[in-house]
C-alpha cells in the first residue's frame, strides 16, 4: 500500500517547541555576550577620544582667547601711538620731530621698527629714522587709507600684509591710520613698522608642544605670522586652510585639522578678532593630544579579544574592565589637575562668574592682582570689587555680553578694580560666555590684564608733550594753546584777559659765573614764585631759555594786570638761595591787554613782547604796556632798587 501524502494525513496534535541544542544555546550566548563586550569597548573608546579631543579643544580655545588679545593689546598700543602722532602733526606740524621724541623715550616701544608720517602724495615727511626721500603712494597701506572715505567708524588701524620695508630693509607688518584735514580733505598716513615675529611671540608665556601652530591670518588671506615650532613664516596664501574656510560660517570655532600645512593632523581653535579684519590660530598636533587615548584603546581591544577567546574568563575580563576604568578615571582626574595647573600658571588673571555676577572660580594671578584669597572673593560679586562710581555701568557691561548672539567675544574694556588696600588697579577686560547643552548662560569668563603701568606711561607722555622738563611748567605749545583758550572765553563774555612776556636780567652771569646746574635751580625756583603770584585759573609758562610767558584769564581793567606785574617784579627782586651762592636778579616783563592792544593771539603776543624790550631799554626791572620809543605816555611799573 502506497504512502500517505501529507495531504492525506489526519490533523496531528500540537507540539512543543522543542528545546534548542545546547550548543548553539551557548554559541549564541557568545555571541550576545560578544556583541555587548564590543559594543561597549567601541563605544568607551570613542567616548574617551570625543572626551580628550573636546578637552583640547576646551584649552585650545582658552589659549585662542588669550593670543588674540595679546594681539589686540599690541594693535591697540600702535593704534594709541599712531593716533597720537597724527595729533601732534596735524596741530603741530612745524616743531613735530619723531627722532627725538625716540631719542627723549616719548616713544618707548620697542615693538615698533619704525614710526614714519607720509604726507598726502606719498612722502616720508616725518620719521623716527634718519631723513630719507622714501615714497609710499604704491603701497596698499597707503592707498586703502587714501581711498576710505574720512568716518568716525572708519577711523581704524590698518593692518597690511607683510612687505620688505623700504626704510628698514627688513620684511615688515605696515601699522596705518589716515589723517584727515578738518575739511575733510585726506593728508596722508602715520605709519608704523612692526617685525612679523612680535605677532607670534606669545609661545614664550605658553607651551604647545612639539608641532604647536600660532597664526595670525587677515580676513584677506594673507598670514601675517605663523611659527611651527621654532619655524617662522609669513604672507603665505591662507584662503585654502580649513580654519579660514570655516571661519565664513562662524567667527570662532574649534575641530580636528587632518591634514595641517606641514601634513601633521592638529586640534585648531580660530577666533576672528572683533576691532580687526583679523584672526588668530592655535592648533597642538593630534598625536599628542591623544597619546594617552590611544594607549587605553590598545587595552581596551586586547581586552574585548581576550574576553572573545572563552566566556570563562568572563568574570576575570569584567574585574579587569573596572579596573581599566578606575585607570581612565585616573587619567582623567590627572587630565582635570592639569587642567587646574594650567588656569593658575596663566600669565593674565582669570576668574568665571555666575551670571549674576557672583565670584565662582579665580586663578591665583587674579587673587594676586586684588591681594584677596579665594575665599574672600567668593564672599564677594565682580562689582563689588570695582569703582563704586561705576558698578552700574558694570553691571550693564555682563548683561550686555549675556545677551549678546555672537559667540566671538565683545571688545575688550579698559576699567578700574580696587585692591584690597585700597589702591586703583587699571585692567583691559574681556568677557566670554560658556553656555549649557540648551544654549542658556551657564557662566562667564573674565580674562584681566593688568594695565596699570601703561596707563600711568600714556599719562607721563602726555604730561611731557605739553610741559617743560625743567621747570615743570607749560611749555610754548601749552602756553599758546591756553591763551587761544582765554581769549575765545573772552570774546563769548566780551570781557578783557591780559598777556605778560618776561624776560630774566642776570640770569646769564649766573649761569656764566656759576655754572649750569646754579642756573637751572634758579629757572626752578623762578618758576615757583612766578605760580605764587598768580591765580589757579590763570597759566605760568616757560617760553624757552629765561623766557616765561604768564596768561591772565580774567582782567577787570588795565591796573589789575599792571598789579599782577608789580608782584612779579617783586618777588623776583628778592635773593634766591643756590646751592653755595645767594643770589639776586631782576626781570623785565611787557604786557598785552585784549582787545584793547589786538583781538589776535599773534598781536597779542607781539605786542607783549615789544613792551618787555623796552623794559629792558628802560633799565631793567620794570614793566612796559608798549615800546616807550613810540608812546611817551606808556606805563610802566618799576620794582625796588636792587641793592
Amino acid at each position: 500500500m502506497p504512502l500517505p501524502r501529507p495531504t492525506d494525513a489526519a490533523p496531528s496534535a500540537p507540539r512543543h517547541s522543542e528545546p534548542l541544542p545546547l550548543d548553539l544555546t551557548i554559541a549564541m550566548a557568545c555571541v550576545i555576550g560578544l556583541s555587548v563586550i564590543w559594543l561597549m569597548t567601541l563605544q568607551r573608546i570613542a567616548h574617551e577620544r570625543a572626551q580628550a579631543i573636546a578637552s583640547a579643544m576646551e584649552a585650545n580655545a582658552n589659549l585662542a582667547i588669550a593670543f588674540e588679545q595679546q594681539v589686540h593689546r599690541t594693535l591697540k598700543a600702535a593704534e594709541q601711538v599712531a593716533s597720537f602722532v597724527r595729533e601732534q602733526y596735524l596741530n603741530h606740524a612745524d616743531t613735530l620731530d619723531l627722532r627725538r621724541w625716540e631719542t627723549q623715550g616719548v616713544i618707548r616701544d620697542a615693538m615698533f621698527n619704525v614710526v614714519s608720517v607720509v604726507d598726502e602724495r606719498g612722502d616720508i615727511v616725518r620719521s623716527s629714522r634718519l631723513p630719507l626721500r622714501v615714497n609710499y603712494a604704491d603701497r596698499e597701506f597707503f592707498t586703502t587709507q587714501r581711498d576710505v572715505v574720512p568716518d568716525l567708524a572708519q577711523d581704524a588701524l590698518h593692518v597690511s600684509q607683510p612687505v620688505l620695508g623700504r626704510v628698514t630693509g627688513r620684511w615688515q607688518v605696515p601699522l596705518s591710520l589716515g589723517i584727515w584735514r578738518k575739511d575733510g580733505r585726506f593728508a596722508g598716513v602715520v605709519v608704523l613698522s612692526v617685525d612679523p615675529a612680535t605677532f607670534t611671540d606669545f609661545h614664550r608665556q605658553v607651551n604647545l608642544g612639539p608641532g604647536g601652530l600660532l597664526e595670525l591670518t587677515g580676513l584677506d588671506g594673507t598670514v601675517r605670522g605663523r611659527k611651527i615650532d621654532e619655524d617662522r613664516g609669513f604672507g603665505m596664501d591662507a584662503s585654502d586652510l580649513p580654519w579660514f574656510q570655516r571661519r565664513a560660517k562662524a567667527p570662532a570655532g574649534s575641530f580636528v585639522n587632518e591634514d595641517g600645512p606641514d601634513g601633521v593632523s592638529r586640534i585648531i581653535s580660530y577666533r576672528t578678532m572683533a576691532d580687526y579684519p583679523l584672526m588668530v590660530t592655535v592648533g597642538t598636533p593630534s598625536t599628542s593630544e591623544l597619546a594617552s587615548t590611544q594607549q587605553r584603546r590598545g587595552a581596551y581591544l586586547w581586552l574585548a579579544g581576550s574576553v572573545s577567546a572563552g566566556l570563562l574568563l568572563l568574570t576575570a575580563l569584567l574585574l579587569l574592565a573596572l579596573s581599566r576604568q578606575r585607570v581612565a578615571a585616573r587619567a582623567l582626574e590627572a587630565s582635570e589637575a592639569l587642567f587646574r595647573a594650567t588656569f593658575h600658571q596663566a600669565a593674565m588673571g582669570i576668574v568665571h562668574l555666575s551670571p549674576e555676577g557672583h565670584i565662582l572660580l579665580a586663578n591665583d594671578k587674579f587673587c594676586g592682582m586684588l591681594g584677596y584669597d579665594m575665599a574672600e572673593l567668593r564672599e564677594r560679586t565682580i562689582f563689588e570689587l570695582g569703582d563704586p562710581d561705576h558698578q552700574q555701568e558694570a553691571r550693564f557691561l555682563l548683561r550686555k555680553r549675556l545677551s549678546s548672539d555672537s559667540v566671538a567675544a565683545l571688545p575688550e574694556v579698559e576699567k578700574t578694580y580696587l585692591r584690597k588696600d585700597g589702591s586703583l588697579l587699571w585692567v583691559c577686560e574681556a568677557l566670554g560666555v560658556v553656555q549649557d547643552r540648551q544654549g542658556e548662560p551657564e557662566r562667564v569668563v573674565a580674562v584681566v590684564q593688568d594695565i596699570t603701568a601703561r596707563k600711568a606711561l600714556e599719562a607721563r607722555l602726555s604730561h611731557d608733550a605739553m610741559h617743560d622738563v625743567l621747570t615743570g611748567l607749560p611749555n610754548r605749545l601749552m602756553f599758546h594753546d591756553r591763551l587761544s583758550q582765554v581769549l575765545e572765553s573772552a570774546r563769548r563774555r566780551q570781557g578783557l584777559a591780559a598777556v605778560l612776556f618776561l624776560d630774566l636780567d642776570g640770569f646769564k652771569e649766573v649761569n656764566d659765573t656759576l655754572g649750569h646746574a646754579a642756573g637751572d635751580e634758579l629757572l626752578r625756583q623762578v618758576a615757583r614764585r612766578l605760580e605764587a603770584c598768580v591765580r589757579a585759573e590763570d597759566t605760568v609758562a616757560r617760553i624757552g631759555g629765561d623766557e616765561f610767558g604768564v596768561v591772565l584769564a580774567t582782567v577787570a581793567q588795565s591796573g589789575d594786570c599792571e598789579q599782577v606785574a608789580a608782584k612779579i617784579l617783586e618777588a623776583l627782586t628778592q635773593p634766591f638761595a643756590l646751592a653755595t651762592h645767594e643770589v639776586q636778579i631782576s626781570a623785565s616783563v611787557g604786557g598785552a591787554l585784549f582787545p584793547a592792544h589786538g583781538e589776535d593771539m599773534d598781536s597779542l603776543l607781539a605786542r607783549a613782547d615789544t613792551g618787555m624790550y623796552a623794559a629792558k631799554r628802560e633799565g631793567k626791572g620794570r614793566f612796559c604796556w608798549r615800546d616807550l620809543a613810540s608812546d611817551p605816555a606808556a606805563i610802566e611799573a618799576t620794582a625796588p632798587a636792587k641793592s
